[in-house]
């Protein structure tokens, strides 16, 4: 196996705390008649509007809802479609609802400005994983999320978006469409059946279309308007309005259904991030999912796109709530976007992750190994969850709830855009009598070169065996230092104790450090075979679950010390890092690999 020491260069950041039928035609124009708000649905509605059906499209379980709409030149119009959904089987996956705003190609107008309005009854939408989620299906963005925090009441009607402008249209065309995707979260059930309602989703959404043109005057006024008006006597008061107070989540994102052939189930979530370049931004994730009864592991591939300006020096943390980890089969895989592994959580190595309303921090503010996500690249991270682990907690039926959370800091990755005011020292003196034509060939390299970097192996203990290992750090001013150590132990059928120590050599300190860890598949495959990975702040990872010769993973990967004061290890200070082999680690692969080693 090899561990391996990562120092940044620079200074470090400061830290922070359902009868289907095809959609009929309208019998007339409707009366283009305003509306000051929203209908509320009907308590006890038709089972499906005549113009809904089940087309799965984009995904499995989606209905769609077309309507033809008139806009008028001279009135405000709005049109209003109710939505019900009938969960009957109490379902684990997601419901998809494909609102299709259709300008007839006779109508009289454009949709100018077109505003959105969604009112829903707050049937099952009191906890974090019940909510409905609205995303522009046209523009392919995300709208807003709804529920997550209402309080459950039976013929409480809540508005979630009023007259909102769709931003990036400014009118939608003659025999143009316009698509919204609602999403209903599996965990929303039919919970007013007793009022009435048999519904899990009771809802509208209505459309505004304002009269007018958006086409500009043919003829434009030969003169400017009149002097502007006099200013207000009694201004508005200089202090701003105050913030609402319980603001959108930020940020708000779709989940879809994005399996492949692999047999696990796979859920897609793109989040747009918006990186500040004099402020730390923040974007967390809330990873939700029910026991699906499905003996697959569930993946999260969660992509995250930077706009407008790099995510300089990105880091990754992730808080999940132990609800069955408590088995080494019972586990949680992060990978970066490479697909390795940056951390495992839970996996049995503590008995207490079966303990339901605790979270439990795997990473925190650990580094992607990467200097940025550049301007408008995506750089993904994926959480698995594997397939032992069941919805053991009585409160809410997940067998995930987990937040994932990525932060950018402040500044750029890029060079100083003007040089240096003064030219450096002047160059060193050239030797007096250099040689006058290069030598004949070069000279051997040594047979047994010296290991790189630096370190010495010791025998320091017996009981247990203990091997004592110095090795030498020397941190550069710029980039990233990486300083490697082998480590191997004959097979003694004995628990062997390893003390590695990082000495910081006098000069540049050991700036944001980060351990990884790879090693052999040799003999982990028991329930008393792994490695333990620990320092004097306590256990990092237990590591191990796989025989199999000649293949390597990780334990750890960029693992930030965080431990550390203000992220560093000081220049002369010594940073030890210990190991224990279980003695039920045997060397299983002498004839695969050509070692005898445990």
């Amino acid at each position: 196996s090899v561990l391996t020491l990562t120092c940044a260069a620079g200074t470090t950041p400061p830290t922070t705390d359902p009868t289907t039928s095809q959609p009929t035609s309208p019998t007339e124009i409707p009366t283009p008649a305003p509306s000051n708000s929203p209908t509320e649905p009907t308590t006890s509605p038709t089972q499906s509007p005549t113009w809904s059906y089940l087309c799965d499209d984009p995904y499995i379980n989606t209905w769609c809802y077309p309507l033809d709409i008139y806009p008028s030149f001279t009135d405000d119009t709005t049109w209003t479609i109710p939505i019900q959904y009938i969960d009957s089987s109490f379902s684990f996956t997601e419901t998809y609802f494909k609102i299709i705003y259709h300008v007839s190609q006779i109508a009289k107008n454009e949709c100018i400005e077109p505003k959105l309005t969604f009112v829903f009854e707050a049937i099952d939408y009191d906890s974090s994983f019940e909510y409905v989620n609205i995303s522009d299906y046209t523009q392919d963005r995300n709208i807003e999320m709804c529920g997550g925090n209402v309080p459950a009441e039976c013929g409480i009607f809540e508005t979630c978006i009023s007259q909102q402008r769709i931003t990036g249209i400014s009118q939608i065309k003659k025999d143009a469409d316009y698509e919204i995707l609602l999403t209903l979260s599996p965990g929303v059930d039919s919970l007013c059946t007793s009022f009435g309602n048999p519904y899990a989703l009771n809802a509208t959404m209505t459309l505004k279309c304002e009269s007018g043109t958006a086409n500009p005057s043919p003829s434009p006024t030969e003169s400017p308007s009149d002097a502007p008006t006099t200013p207000t006597v009694a201004p508005t008061t200089a202090q701003p309005t105050r913030p609402t107070e319980s603001p959108t989540q930020s940020p708000t994102y779709t989940r879809r259904d994005c399996r492949t052939n692999d047999g696990k189930v796979r859920y897609c979530i793109d989040i747009d991030m918006y990186p500040e370049s004099d402020a730390m931004t923040t974007y967390n994730v809330k990873l939700i999912e029910p026991d699906n009864g499905i003996n697959a592991d569930t993946v999260f591939d969660v992509a995250f796109t930077a706009n407008g300006n790099d995510c300089v020096d990105p880091k990754v943390s992730f808080n999940f709530e132990k609800i069955d980890y408590d088995q080494i089969a019972e586990y949680i895989n992060i990978t970066d976007n490479n697909g390795d592994i940056l951390t495992q959580c839970g996996d049995g190595s503590d008995l207490s992750f079966f303990d339901c309303g605790v979270f439990e921090p795997c990473l925190n503010q650990s580094s992607l190994g990467v200097v940025k996500i550049a301007k408008d690249d995506t750089y993904t991270v994926s959480v698995i969850n594997s397939q032992e682990v069941d919805s053991l907690c009585f409160e809410h039926g997940l067998s995930l709830n987990a937040d994932l959370t990525i932060q950018c800091f402040p500044g750029t990755a890029t060079p100083t855009k003007q040089p240096t005011m003064e030219p450096s020292d002047a160059p060193t003196t050239p030797t007096v009598s250099p040689t006058p034509y290069p030598t004949d060939s070069p000279t051997t390299p040594t047979v047994e070169p010296t290991l790189s970097p630096t370190f010495s192996r010791t025998l320091c203990g017996t009981t247990p065996v203990t091997w004592c290992y110095e090795v030498d750090v020397y941190p550069e001013d710029t980039g990233i230092t990486s300083t490697t150590v082998d480590i191997f132990a004959p097979d003694d059928s004995q628990e062997t104790h390893f003390e590695i120590n990082f000495n910081v050599g006098n000069g540049a300190d050991c700036n944001n450090p980060a351990l990884t860890f790879r090693y052999e598949n040799i003999d982990l495959d028991g329930l008393n075979e792994y490695i333990e990975i620990f320092d004097d702040n306590g256990l990092y990872q237990k590591c191990g679950d796989l025989w199999e010769c000649n293949t390597f993973s990780y334990c750890l990967k960029n693992y930030e010390l965080s431990t550390f004061r203000n992220y560093s290890i000081k220049s002369g200070e010594i940073y030890t890092v210990n190991m224990i082999e279980q003695g039920e680690v045997d060397g299983l692969c002498t004839f695969a690999s050509g070692h005898s080693y445990s």
